[in-house]
């Protein structure tokens, strides 16, 4: 969630006082512990006005109003200028929000900073808070585009509260290289992913799709499930050898390597060239049971190539 920086009057219980705050809640690091639970640090700007003396802190549970405040005292500044507070004994399989208010000494509260999520917020539940106790929750229409830009080229909609066809998670492009002739266009990427057994290439073929920012794709193929060969052990599957090959769009290399977890994947082709070298890219792989989007990566081009990173 984008921070808004809301700018609240300080309330309390005799009424509300003619100065304004300005909190932003800015950053939220999940620290690793011994156990399963979760600590998140909380960081934002300190409030400019004189009468501040501490911050407190809220979280809720998602689709939940808060709760009681934990107070964060006056934290020492970074040398950034940021204050910053840790909120422990989180759960890791829970998705929660978290806000900051600013209060005086004599107990007048600011309203809510902006929202912070903990986890992935459900995206087919609209659910926010402006106030301690007044928040939305709906779900969505079916048929809702959700999961933002990268899933939506794969065509993720919501049905029934859920998002249907979102991409596994951290799916990421690592670079891109383009160069652009009067006859050819040259690609060559990486990049890596979380490791699905839904993504088999070589059991369901693979169409890939390379876009620019705007979503126009630039190039689009379609791969068979014979033109890829497994590893033995299951760790790798490559593209076979293509022989005497005369097609205008020709794919030289496509390698995808498991480890631990995650899957690196490697990709370099030759193709007509489009009308000219985009200031982002994003890349699609979709098979019949899985389908894997990037985000667009903004690209630095200089002369007749791009890098994209």
């Amino acid at each position: 969630m984008l921070p808004v920086g809301l700018r609240t009057s300080v309330q309390g219980p005799r009424g509300r006082s003619s100065a304004r705050l300005a909190l932003t809640l800015l950053t939220l690091l999940l620290l690793p512990t011994e156990s399963r639970a979760l600590v998140a640090q909380l960081r934002w700007q300190p409030s400019t006005d004189s009468r501040v003396t501490g911050y407190f802190v809220y979280v809720r549970p998602a689709t939940m109003p808060y709760g009681a405040a934990l107070d964060a005292g006056a934290p020492r500044p970074a040398s950034d200028g940021t204050l910053s507070y840790d909120v422990s004994g989180l759960s890791d399989t829970q998705v929660y929000f978290v806000a900051v208010t600013a209060h005086t000494a004599t107990n007048l509260e600011s309203a809510l900073s902006n929202e912070l999520p903990i986890g992935t917020p459900n995206p087919c539940v609209q659910d926010s808070c402006v106030s301690k106790t007044q928040c939305t929750v709906n779900q969505l229409p079916d048929g809702t585009a959700c999961g933002g830009p990268a899933a939506t080229q794969c065509g993720a909609t919501c049905l029934a509260g859920v998002c249907s066809g979102l991409s596994p998670s951290g799916f990421s492009i690592g670079s891109i290289r383009l160069q652009l002739s009067s006859s050819q266009f040259r690609v060559t990427a990486s990049g890596l992913f979380a490791a699905t057994p839904s993504f088999d290439p070589a059991t369901d073929g693979l169409t890939l799709a390379l876009s620019d920012g705007g979503g126009t794709p630039l190039v689009q193929t379609t791969l068979p499930a014979s033109a890829f060969v497994g590893s033995p052990d299951d760790s790798s599957i490559k593209l076979a050898r293509q022989w005497g090959s005369q097609a205008p769009l020709q794919v030289r290399r496509f390698v995808f390597r498991t480890r631990n977890g995650t899957t690196q994947w490697k990709l370099r082709l030759n193709a007509p060239p489009p009308g000219g070298l985009p200031a982002a890219s994003a890349i699609t792989l979709q098979t019949a049971n899985a389908c894997l989007a990037s985000a667009a990566i903004p690209c630095t081009v200089r002369g007749s190539a791009a890098t994209c990173r």
